[in-house]
């Protein structure tokens, strides 16, 4: 090349700068839910300063309709919320629903809403939008008149009032029109002192008879049927129980003054209680879940628990909080997201926006209760696996959380574990486990039935040092997470080793305990580099995209990431074992 040449090139270069553009993927944070709290050292956590999105006022009743949507009484107004929690609307204190110190509230299987308005002595009826309809009583003892009306109970064709300051129930058309009435002041049989709640059953009528510290049953025409409990504090007695509902085979009653609720069977017979930690429980709902909700005077939250009464979170959903004691693994059935709450030992389910849907376990070893469980997934029918770590089993659900089948003990038998952590499921729902204890992997039908197992301690090609997690990518292809030898190995379904990527250190492609797995429907695989507290994204092959994440507790930052998750649209879920909360993150193509 002439000195000419040469000198052109150099201005071409110098002058023109031909620019080249990049890809860069990155993340986007989206969203965060979760805080800490134990189930071994509270029955509920106590909410301070949680950022109310509505300021409300004290609850005083809670009621559903047929589709799921929940209304809350308070001071002054109804307020009405999804089943997700989501408020719609809310009336009171215009000039035909103002209401003065409201205690009941109902509601009909055509979705009209009823108010007892207790100050006011009358009982008033909208639709379910909150438009005016009727109303119905005035001051006084006589027939359809009322002295402070309170609980409401509601069937088909009529509505029942505890009118509670005269010691009385009294019964109506659902326009109002007076039908009958029974009781008087007096604890004889059919006698109430201040009666207040209500719920009814098919052709029985059940009374919280609070001023004679018992619960009185009739048929709906007023004839008595039975009566259990006294004042006392021991099993199925009272203290001024004011709130009761009756689902399926069970009542259950919010015994004010004691501080509890206590669940008996339809006749009476004592099964259960908890207490509540609260100063007066008074009002109670059961929703479609078959969840309990317990409405305390003092409070703006309704509280949930299970019918066996473990708490399951505040309600409504969007001023609540998702209590977290270390979340591990997760999955995503389309729908929903699934996490293993390990230190809480139970599984919670929740929305794609983080509104909690259902929660089970506690911590034990029987069928549905777990000890530290691990991880948990979900296969092509909605059937939900949990690695019940602790207990060396795996178990299966439905995915309201019915307890269906178990399989696994302590072991180095086929068919056997040493705390297994991670779990993944192929395209024929075979159920893949990490064996963490026993350096392998099992393979099994969606029955449990053993089909195979591979691995050995070791750090050699195929070997296995405490593998924590699994994924399968769309040809059925195993990653694992072999967390003490700080690599990624890749197997076939059949267990042939295919390759690996990684080694210990905190650059691109390097692991600190790679804890976590996923991989999308393009067979990206995400891994939670734990102690490097980051994600990396590589390519099927190993071959390294990006990252993201550093330690700390702000947005995008993690403190221990242990499960990731992938949905549909390719948002990324991360759960953090030390900041016990989720993160959601958004792919963002950034061009260069």
């Amino acid at each position: 090349m002439n000195l000419r040449l040469k000198f052109y090139l150099l201005v071409f270069i110098l002058l023109v700068k031909p620019s080249y553009t990049f890809a860069i993927d990155q993340y986007k944070f989206v969203a965060r839910w979760g805080r800490y709290w134990s189930v071994e050292t509270s029955s509920q956590p106590q909410v301070r300063n949680p950022g109310h999105a509505r300021k409300r006022e004290e609850i005083r009743d809670i009621a559903r309709d047929r589709e799921g949507n929940v209304y809350l009484l308070v001071e002054t107004r109804v307020q009405k919320f999804n089943s997700h929690g989501k408020f719609i609307l809310e009336w009171g204190g215009g000039e035909k629903s103002r209401f003065n110190r409201p205690s009941g509230l109902a509601v009909d299987e055509k979705g009209y809403v009823y108010v007892a308005d207790s100050a006011n002595h009358r009982v008033l009826k909208f639709n379910s939008t909150g438009t005016y309809i009727t109303q119905w009583g005035e001051r006084g003892n006589g027939r359809g008149t009322f002295n402070s009306p309170c609980g409401l109970a509601v069937d088909s064709r009529f509505i029942y009032v505890a009118d509670s300051a005269n010691h009385r129930i009294q019964k109506f058309t659902l326009q109002g029109q007076y039908i009958g009435q029974w009781g008087r002041e007096g604890n004889k049989k059919g006698e109430f002192i201040f009666p207040h709640g209500l719920a009814i059953d098919k052709d029985f009528l059940y009374v919280a008879d609070t001023g004679n510290h018992r619960i009185q049953t009739f048929t709906t025409e007023g004839k008595y049927k039975g009566q259990w409990g006294y004042y006392g504090q021991k099993e199925g007695q009272f203290n001024y129980p004011f709130g009761l509902v009756v689902h399926s085979k069970y009542v259950y009653v919010a015994d004010s003054g004691n501080h509890r609720i206590q669940k008996f069977s339809r006749k009476g017979k004592y099964i259960t209680q908890w207490n509540v930690q609260s100063p007066f429980p008074h009002a109670l709902m059961v929703d479609k879940s078959e969840y309990i909700y317990v409405v305390d005077s003092s409070s703006k939250y309704a509280y949930r628990f299970t019918p066996e009464g473990q708490y399951v979170s505040t309600w409504p959903y969007e001023e609540s909080i998702a209590w977290f004691n270390g979340p591990g693994g997760m999955a995503i059935d389309g729908k929903y997201i699934y996490v293993a709450d390990m230190g809480n030992h139970r599984i919670q389910k929740f929305d794609l926006g983080g509104a909690l849907i259902a929660v089970w376990g506690a911590k034990g070893t029987g069928e549905g209760e777990f000890n530290s469980p691990g991880d948990v997934a979900v296969d092509s029918t909605g059937y939900v696996y949990v690695a019940d770590t602790g207990n060396h089993r795996i178990q299966k659900f439905s995915a309201k959380g019915e307890y269906i089948s178990r399989w696994g003990s302590k072991g180095t038998e086929e068919g056997r574990f040493n705390s297994p952590y991670g779990l993944g499921i192929d395209s024929q729902d075979n159920i893949y486990v990490a064996d963490t204890g026993n350096h392998r992997i099992q393979k099994f039908t969606s029955q449990g039935v053993f089909l195979l197992a591979w691995g050995e301690e070791g750090a050699g090609e195929g070997q296995l040092g405490y593998p924590r997690d699994i994924a399968i990518d769309s040809s059925d292809s195993v990653y694992v997470a072999d967390s003490e030898n700080y690599r990624i190995e890749k197997f076939s379904s059949t267990g042939d080793y295919l390759t690996q990527w990684g080694k210990e250190g905190s650059r691109e492609g390097e692991f600190l305990f790679p804890q976590g797995l996923a991989v999308d429907s393009s067979d990206t695989v995400y891994v939670a580099d734990m102690f490097n507290h980051r994600v990396q994204k590589f390519s099927s092959e190993g071959f390294f995209i990006t990252q993201w994440g550093k330690v700390g507790k702000e947005e995008g930052q993690f403190n221990g990431p242990w499960g990731v998750a992938v949905d549909d649209l390719g948002y990324v879920y991360v759960s953090e074992s030390m900041n016990h909360r989720i993160q959601k993150f958004q792919y963002v193509l950034v061009m260069k």
